[in-house]
């Protein structure tokens, strides 16, 4: 039998790649916009993609989530789940984007923003069925490497696509076509990887299956739809009751800086989705075990980050977006505590989807949305794309406190001061190296800040050496091997 943390750091690596090209190539896209068009231009290209994915939910009502889950569990049945999947994800995708068009217009935006929302609307939708492909099939047969391909073919194509557009003037409208375009092609890619790997693709008419489809996926849907109005509402929120592009752009700026930080958990949540799915009916200690260790490894990693870029805000927004994004450093500095609790809180919501106690963590979404909202409503107008940033950090806190609750109610309570109080002292001795020495170039200061953190964290005992040593074994070549001797 393969070793099961082999299949783990397997499966996170191949995450933690496809993730890096996402995180990258979506980086440099938003810092060229940012620096090559203005605050003005950027907050309007932030406006359309937060608007659009406003309705990811509605196209495929987290379908792609509930395949992994039962396809992970019986893979022979990937053909039934998935044939059956792409249609309804179709006539989904028909009365959504028609929501799409009719909402948009309701508002007095000019004709270019309301094109490109439409272009976002398809955008969108396009990755919603390549997401059918790799959550509900490589995810599920536990092959992220399968990922690889189509996401670097698509981002590839869109980043040169993206700077060309940028180089030439050549506007919103061209942008979002080249985006598009992008899309297609990471599509295209999924259906031959899936169809060399694992099996045909067809479209499939089974309407008492459709039944139970929709029965099962209506919590992933909702949750995904609570997930989606916390996380994208505050750039909709702004642009209504500010009507500034530039906050927004300002705030954009911002979310760029601390939002892709938390993908490096969510590649270790996903990687772990699959097996803890099987291990909750079969192997519940192995369940309970690889819970308490994804929340100790997620704190270890994102505090150090929280710090940087609390710490180092001034110098981080300067260096990526340039003298005229200054104003953003205020929001980048609160939006990074969302950082540390994003990356915590992965960890109790990946439990209650694995444990089959999503309705729970949708009724979870639902309240931090309701919260999300309520908060923006008093904060945006009294302090802008400020408040918006202190209303993301509230419902961040509030998401990871209910779900530690619940689930600590489910498994037993996690011992919290044994799993934090070590990465805190590191920090800590982190925090102030930083503080002191903030003036150093950032080329020097961060890797050497990172040193430190790591050093003095294996000094407290922070680093389990058995766990060292496990990962020590898992890795496949020997060169690797001597490099962790």
């Amino acid at each position: 039998m393969e070793n099961i943390g082999a299949r783990l750091l397997k499966n996170a690596s191949a995450r933690l790649l496809n993730q890096s090209i996402l995180v990258l190539s979506s980086f440099a896209i938003a810092i060229s916009l940012a620096r090559l068009w203005g605050a003005e231009s950027f907050g309007r290209y932030s406006f359309a993609v937060a608007f659009a994915e406003l309705f990811t939910f509605s196209f495929d009502w987290g379908l792609h989530w509930l395949l992994t889950r039962e396809v992970a569990r019986d893979k022979k049945n990937v053909a039934k789940y998935l044939n059956n999947a792409l249609v309804l994800t179709f006539l989904l995708s028909l009365g959504t984007l028609a929501l799409l068009v009719l909402l948009i217009n309701v508002f007095d935006y000019p004709s270019e923003t309301i094109l490109v929302v439409y272009l976002a609307g398809i955008w969108t939708l396009l990755e919603v069925f390549a997401s059918l492909f790799i959550r509900g099939a490589f995810y599920a047969f536990e092959r992220m490497e399968y990922e690889t391909p189509p996401l670097l073919a698509g981002r590839l194509f869109a980043a040169i696509g993206a700077l060309a557009v940028i180089a030439a003037r050549g506007g919103l409208l061209a942008l979002m076509l080249v985006l598009v375009a992008s899309r297609v092609i990471k599509l295209v890619v999924c259906v031959v990887i899936y169809t060399r790997r694992i099996g045909p693709v067809g479209l499939a008419f089974d309407w008492q299956f459709w039944r139970v489809l929709a029965k099962s996926t209506f919590p992933f849907g909702l949750n995904l739809a609570f997930g989606l109005i916390y996380a994208k509402s505050s750039i909709t929120m702004l642009s209504l009751l500010r009507g500034d592009e530039a906050e927004i752009g300002f705030f954009r700026a911002a979310l760029a800086c601390a939002m892709y930080w938390p993908e490096v958990g969510i590649a270790l949540t996903t990687s772990l989705f699959p097996m803890m799915s099987e291990q909750y009916l079969a192997r519940r200690e192995s369940f309970i075990l690889n819970y308490q260790r994804s929340v100790r490894w997620l704190f270890v990693i994102g505090l150090p980050v929280t710090l940087g870029l609390c710490l180092l805000g001034d110098r981080v927004v300067i260096l990526l977006f340039g003298e005229g994004f200054v104003p953003a450093v205020v929001s980048l500095r609160i939006l990074s505590l969302s950082v540390l609790l994003k990356f915590v809180h992965g960890a109790p919501a990946m439990v209650l989807t694995t444990s089959n106690r999503q309705g729970l963590r949708m009724s979870i979404m639902a309240f931090a949305a309701l919260g999300s909202i309520v908060m923006n409503l008093f904060l945006i107008p009294w302090k802008g794309y400020v408040g918006a940033s202190v209303a993301a950090v509230l419902t961040d806190s509030l998401i990871l406190v209910t779900s530690y609750f619940f689930v600590s109610r489910q498994l037993g309570g996690l011992p919290l001061l044994a799993a934090i109080a070590r990465p805190t002292l590191s920090g800590i001795v982190m925090g102030l190296y930083v503080f002191f020495f903030r003036r150093m170039s950032l080329f020097i200061l961060i890797p050497s800040a990172a040193v430190i953190y790591v050093a003095v964290l294996y000094a407290l005992g922070g680093l389990p050496r058995d766990e060292l040593a496990k990962l020590k074994g898992m890795l496949p070549m020997r060169w690797l091997r001597w490099v962790a001797k």
